[in-house]
């Protein structure tokens, strides 16, 4: 493409600020354009000297004035980016809606923005947006409209990129930042499906919660729900919650039509829809199957309706067990509601849901429900202020707020105070003169003055580390001291162990957080955050509860806000039984629900209660004797253990995979045994009719999704109900794909195609999301590893999904210019993704030198979906070796404490890992971050595309590139 010169004007115009417009020279209209630097007034360039050519002023078409921007890249660039960006970040108002726009013309480019705070601090991944800027031959606009979430700064700041990558030509003209009017009202629900289903399913002849959650930038006005029910409907109760104490709202009645009016400290103002899940208007209610419309009118006009499906399920008669408990963070109808009958008949519901603490404080009712069983837990977060240890040591502040608790709780049953505490590395390496003196008194060192918490642990590692491991333990001593002097238990809520406790992840754990297992005999009730997937979650858990075998494991049930919940919320039925068994699994005696029971649907209320009747069945076993995890199959998600107790042995299995069926297989190491089914009686036999197997012997169990089954290890066979064939390992063997010009490609019938050529070798294990595994990349097990990874950031529930390690579809390899190509596919099952396919490409150098991956996103769904795809490598470079370039981000994680690690793209679609590994993202729109995850001492490159729209029948294609920059060594 031959490069159109532009004309440079010569002379300076004034600056102006058009009217309402934060950008300064939005038409590009002020200033010298010069070469090698920024081209005009307000706006700089992407700063790397090979592409300082490609930007520049046009006078040739405009769109208005007489000048405009031009990125112009010529053939040969491929790898090329640029773009404009206002000199100075933009800083705008928290609470306040901005609309981003810019007017383009020619190839597609992107429009980015990333938040920064009020003095210029990275703000993470929530603070990125970014769409594309399509491609058309005529002016055409682009915007993005954002809210700014509340800051206690009271202001943000703002950077805007109008990029352009690869090959050819984009113009940008006009660009402008303008406030605008923020929504008037959004409505978000409790129950979390009812969001997404608009179907309600109350179990029968019980109290069921429906939460109503106001954001409106009016909040002056009277605001009214009103309720018509088809089907046999009953309004219980009506409350705010969270924004007074106590105060039942009386509804009125006409005919089938209920009007409820809205307390005005539940209408929230819409700053805090991207946090605020928790004032609103809480219903009980009860019902059969019909529908129910529902409308929120203000001051007597319609601002908000709609219609829900009622569906309701039946309870079945569940036994609870006597050693597991649950406990809810929130309680909001015992906090709130002052119907006596009505609270009766939801503490009834709760408490046939294993429920036996949560965070109330209707002081009318709170004495009546704690002595029915459920103590009262009060919930509260404290801080340390400016990060200090010593300084919360030093201050009254953790003593006022226990003593506050203490006088709630008065007179009650087992209460207890629940701090929600989780320092990180800020407080670890937080100095102040408070803590030099603190440090100097403790050691016996001379600071020599060194203020750095950093260089301090350099210069005294061993004495630094216990310093802050010495302050934790007696934060923990004097909050146990005050809750017990109050009459109260202590209970802290924090960080968890890794899943893997190697020395680098224990230590960061140890510096954040102290010595952790020396708490259990400090504290009352210690109640680790372990947010997983079910498929996620057994190695977690079982590390941390042989770590802390007392632990009190937190689930979160949903904490929705800004519109979505996160992607390990207990959102199905099946994830919700999965997980409460899988906790009483692996030891534990009582979970906790955050933010609450009030989170669940009839349907998820019922699989907790299945899971509670299991455990009562199972009991004496999983908290009576020995247990141990066995299994020998590495990858399979299905985990089980054998468990003995009063001379007796359980084999309990269990599959965490809510779509797809799984083998267990495994060597019980007794001599003489035999397998009962502990549900039907029946006997476990092989194929061959063999039901007395030894201690090598191999034993396959089918469990199917989101199911767990039980078998009782026993010596006679006499008394089986009948048999059970167990499935034979099938023998398909090593099939030959292709043998052709020195390539060898083979499948070996487990999943896995074995690539070589010239001594090289590959593996394509297909069984694990289609990802590559050779010399040089990092591969631990199923889920974990591997190049090529296939992940969505967007829809956010859908993070790390089944999907990312669910089995492929191999397609015929082929050979290309000598290059290797063979395809793999797979229909999404996720429900968040359901109608994609994604099919990706691989091409394979003869050397192996590069690799490309085509990914294709198919849209079937017959709907617009909005995603953004996600992409994950591991390699074999330890942390200590890893320097990473990424644009004019150059990052040596050998320095860095951070686990998690976002960098903005802005434009670079080039990343290179420790001088031997080279990324490329080609084709637009760009990614729009680079994420770094250093969790366990082998980081994990990865790069995250901007959101984007396919609609139906549409496909929309990413290229990926990865290149070796020297030899493995």
């Amino acid at each position: 493409m031959k490069k159109k010169l532009p004309y440079f004007l010569p002379f300076f115009l004034s600056v102006t600020l058009h009217a309402g417009n934060l950008i300064g020279n939005p038409s590009f209209e002020e200033g010298i354009p010069r070469r090698l630097s920024s081209p005009v007034n307000h706006w700089s360039i992407r700063s790397f000297k090979e592409v300082f050519q490609f930007h520049s002023i046009d006078s040739s078409q405009a769109r208005t004035g007489k000048r405009c921007a031009l990125i112009s890249i010529p053939e040969g660039n491929p790898k090329a980016a640029a773009y404009f960006t206002p000199s100075n970040k933009i800083r705008v108002e928290a609470g306040k809606k901005y609309r981003f726009s810019v007017w383009s013309k020619g190839n597609a480019g992107t429009l980015t923005l990333t938040r920064y705070d009020a003095e210029g601090g990275y703000a993470g991944i929530g603070g990125i947006k970014s769409t594309v800027v399509k491609a058309g031959d005529e002016w055409h606009e682009t915007i993005i409209d954002y809210l700014m979430p509340a800051s206690e700064k009271g202001s943000w700041l703002i950077s805007m990129h109008l990029g352009f990558s690869g090959e050819g030509e984009i113009r940008y003209d006009d660009a402008s930042v303008t406030e605008v009017a923020i929504d008037k009202h959004i409505i978000q629900f409790y129950p979390t499906s009812v969001n997404s289903e608009k179907t309600l399913y109350p179990i029968e002849n019980e109290a069921n919660p429906l939460l109503f959650y106001v954001y409106s930038s009016e909040s002056s006005g009277r605001y009214v729900l009103e309720l018509e029910p088809s089907a046999d409907f009953r309004l219980l109760a009506a409350a705010p919650l969270y924004c007074v104490q106590t105060a039942g709202t009386k509804a009125a009645v006409s005919g089938r039509k209920i009007t409820i009016p809205l307390h005005p400290k539940s209408i929230l103002p819409m700053k805090q829809f991207a946090s605020n899940q928790m004032i609103g208007t809480g219903l009980l209610y009860s019902s059969g199957a019909g529908t129910l419309d529902w409308k929120i009118l203000k001051d007597g006009k319609r601002i908000d309706g709609g219609t829900f499906v009622l569906k309701p399920v039946k309870s079945g008669q569940e036994k609870l067990p006597k050693k597991f408990s649950v406990g809810g963070w929130y309680a909001p109808f015992l906090a709130h509601v002052d119907d006596e009958k009505a609270l009766e008949l939801w503490s009834s519901a709760m408490m046939r849901s294993g429920i036996v603490s949560a965070s109330f404080m209707n002081p009318e009712y709170m004495k009546k429900i704690s002595d029915q069983g459920i103590a009262p837990q009060f919930c509260f977060w404290l801080a340390a202020k400016e990060r200090c240890l010593t300084k919360l040591l030093k201050q009254d502040d953790l003593r006022k707020r226990v003593a506050r608790i203490a006088k709630w709780a008065k007179g009650l049953k087992e209460a207890s105070a629940n701090w929600n505490f989780e320092p990180n590395l800020g407080e670890y390496y937080h100095m102040c003169p408070d803590c030099i003196d603190a440090f100097e008194k403790y050691s016996g060192k001379n600071t020599g003055g060194i203020t750095d918490g950093k260089k301090l642990e350099a210069r005294f590692p061993e004495e630094y580390l216990a310093f802050k491991n010495a302050q934790m333990r007696s934060i923990m001593q004097c909050y146990a001291e005050f809750c017990h002097t109050a009459g109260i238990k202590a209970s802290v809520c924090s960080l968890t162990t890794p899943a893997k406790r190697t020395p680098e992840a224990m230590l960061f754990l140890k510096r954040c957080f102290g010595n952790l297992n020396e708490y259990d005999k400090i504290l009352d009730e210690y109640q680790p955050q372990i947010y997983q997937r079910p498929t996620q979650l057994w190695e977690p858990l079982e590390s941390m509860m042989e770590y802390y075998p007392t632990s009190v494991v937190v689930f979160t049930s949903d904490e929705r806000g800004n519109g979505s919940s996160p992607p390990y919320s207990l959102l199905t039925p099946e994830s919700v039984y999965l997980e409460t068994l899988m906790a009483a699994m692996l030891g534990a005696r009582k979970i906790v629900l955050f933010v609450g029971y009030h989170t669940f649907d009839g349907r998820q209320a019922l699989a907790l209660r299945k899971a509670l009747g299991t455990i009562a069945k199972y009991e004496d076993f999983f908290f009576g004797g020995k247990a141990e995890t066995v299994g020998i199959i590495p990858d399979s998600p299905v985990k089980g253990r054998i468990y003995e107790s009063g001379g007796k042995r359980l084999l309990a299995v269990i599959n965490p995979d809510e779509y797809t069926s799984g083998i267990f297989e495994f060597k019980s190491g007794i001599d003489g045994f035999s397998l009962m089914n502990a549900e039907n009686g029946k006997m476990l036999i092989s194929e061959n009719g063999k039901r007395v197997f030894g201690k090598n012997d191999t034993v396959r169990i089918e469990v199917k999704p989101a199911s767990a089954r039980f078998f009782e290890i026993r010596k006679d066979t006499w008394k089986a109900a009948g048999t059970e064939i167990m499935p034979e390992k099938k023998a398909e063997g090593k099939k030959v794909l292709l043998n052709v010009g020195g390539w060898k490609i083979s499948d070996d019938g487990e999943g896995i195609i074995h690539i070589e050529k010239n001594g090289n070798k590959a593996e394509v294990r297909y069984v694990d999301g289609a990802i590559i595994v050779t010399k040089g990349v990092h591969y631990e097990k199923k889920g974990t590893g591997g190049i090529f990874r296939d992940l969505f950031h967007y829809p956010v529930e859908a993070r790390w999904n089944y999907d990312a390690k669910a089995t492929y579809q191999p397609g015929t390899p082929r050979l290309a210019n000598d290059s290797l190509k063979m395809d793999f596919s797979h229909p999404m099952r996720d429900p968040r993704l359901a109608g994609l396919v994604l099919r990706k490409t691989f091409t394979i150098a003869p050397d192996f030198s590069d690799i490309q991956a085509e990914i294709r996103i198919a849209n079937t769904s017959g709907k617009p979906l909005e995603i953004a795809y996600w992409n994950h490598n591991r390699f074999d470079i330890p942390k200590k070796n890893a320097v990473v370039k990424f644009g004019k981000t150059k990052l040596d994680l050998s320095g860095t404490h951070d686990i998690n690690i976002y960098i903005p793209a802005d434009g670079v679609q080039q990343i290179e890992y420790a001088n031997r590994w080279e990324l490329n993202w080609k084709g637009n729109p760009p990614p729009e971050k680079a994420y770094l995850w250093t969790g366990d001492g082998i980081p994990s490159l990865e790069l995250i595309g901007t959101k984007q729209t396919i609609k139906p029948g549409q496909e929309l294609t990413i290229l990926l590139q990865l290149r070796k920059i020297q030899p493995d060594k």
